[in-house]
Order: C-alpha cells, then structure tokens, then sequence
C-alpha cells in the first residue's frame, strides 16, 4: 500500500536519501527491472505532502487506503450506506473491496477463487438507500488459488483430524469467499490446544480499515520451544496472574479513594 507503520497508520521515510537508497537497488541482481521501479516510486516514497496523505483513512479525505479502488473515491457517508446494506442482506466485508462507479453505483469486491456468484449471497445488484451495489467474486482469485494449493498440502501433515477439518474450512472460505466458513476453522483452531506447530490464516484484523469494517490478510506460523515453555507458563499460571491482578487493583482503588 505504502510506507507505512502498521501501528498507528502513518506515512515513515527512510532514513536512508533517495540516492543511497538507489545505489543499493542498482546493485541487486534484478536492477533493470527494479531501478525503473524505484525511479517512479521514489517521488512518493519520500514525499511528505499533501499533509492527508500522511496516514490511513478515507481516500474521498486525501488519505491512503487499499481498500477503495478506483479512480472515483467513495465517501463516508457512501461506505456508511453500503455497510448498512451489507448488514441488512447477512454480507461480512470483512473480505471485501469497495470501488464507487458514480454517486449511486457501487461494487462490492469480494475475495474468492471462485468468480461467480456462489450460495450465501443475495441476488446482485442489490438497491436500497438510494443506491446499487453490485456483487463480484474473484477478487485476489489468484493469489488464493495458491493459499488453497499450500493449504492441501498442509492438510497431509495436520497430525490429526481436527486440523484437517481446520483447513479444509480455510479452503472452502478461500473458495467461496465465506467468512461463516472461516469462523467455523476458526472455532476448531481455539480448540487445538498446545499444538508443537500453530498457524492461523485469513482475512482477521479490521483496524487498519477507517471505515472498521475490512480486514487485512494475515497469516503466522508458530512453533514451540517447549523447554522455553517449561519455563513460561502463562496458561497454566492465569488464574494466579487474575487473582494478583485483582488484588492490585483493589490496593489502588482503596489508595486513591483515600
């Protein structure tokens, strides 16, 4: 999307000048085709104006968001009336883009391999508010094709039969553009316990969204040191953590009340 810091969503340049910065990529293996990409990005790169583009929030605003593509930027009072649509119909955008075609047409993107309407969604275009949304499948087709494709050669290595349905639900959301889906292997993924080897994949955090209502891909494997973990124990030694933990709190509140 940009230069951007993950936790508080605003523009960083780099330390290093633009000229530094473009010796060490005209010395990479690929230079004839990155040194061309580098000479259009780098004005954008380092620029520190207009002061709206500086951080993430609504585009129609002059702020950076991936999430509203297109060349006609919808504005809050728009995303707020598709929303209400999407609520009103059962649509999580969660997995979705949002493109504005005119001042009463809009496209909701949604992410799936498949690129055709699939069973979950209502009859598209949609129209109520005053407006029409449209409904499009297909949205990262691609690059979801190979999550999926990784995904079906994990399951042979799940170790057991909850994992396996866990990434078959992953699979089947990926596919179909389900997020009911995702929360299913959602469900089977809190209920697999102390596991040598943890991943989690999807469409889960909302808050580099302005609007609070579309998630960012994230996906994370984990493994265990278990003779760290021996030495760590923060799930067996909660319930002792929340009663100290409540005792501060009282020895506070009693404090400053007195």
């Amino acid at each position: 999307m940009s230069n951007i810091k993950s936790f508080g969503a605003t523009k960083f340049i780099p330390r290093s000048s633009p000229e530094s910065f473009r010796k060490i990529v005209e010395a990479s293996p690929r230079s004839s085709t990155a040194l061309p990409l580098f000479d259009s990005l780098s004005p954008s790169l380092y620029s520190l104006s207009p002061a709206a583009s500086l951080s993430i929030g609504f585009p129609a605003d002059g702020h950076i968001s991936s999430y509203y593509p297109g060349e006609l930027k919808p504005t809050k009072e728009e995303i707020e009336k598709v929303q209400s649509i999407c609520t009103e119909k059962g649509i999580s955008t969660l997995n979705t883009r949002l493109t504005k075609n005119s001042d009463t047409s809009f496209t909701l993107l949604i992410a799936s391999i498949a690129k055709s309407s699939t069973s979950g969604f209502p009859e598209s275009p949609i129209k109520a508010n005053g407006i029409e949304v449209e409904i499009k499948m297909g949205d990262y087709s691609d690059c979801l094709e190979k999550v999926n494709a990784a995904l079906k050669e994990a399951k042979k290595y799940a170790g057991d039969s909850n994992r396996t349905a866990m990434l078959g639900d992953y699979q089947e959301s990926f596919e179909k553009g389900s997020t009911e889906k995702h929360k299913e292997g959602s469900a089977k993924w809190v209920k697999d316990v102390g596991p040598v080897v943890e991943n989690y994949i999807g469409f889960i955090e909302d808050y580099v969204d302005p609007s609070g209502s579309r998630a960012e891909w994230e996906g994370f494997v984990a493994c265990v040191n278990k003779e760290q973990s021996k030495k760590v124990s923060f799930v067996e030694s909660a319930v002792l953590c929340l009663d100290l933990l409540t005792i501060v709190w009282f020895l506070a509140v009693h404090c400053t009340r007195r």
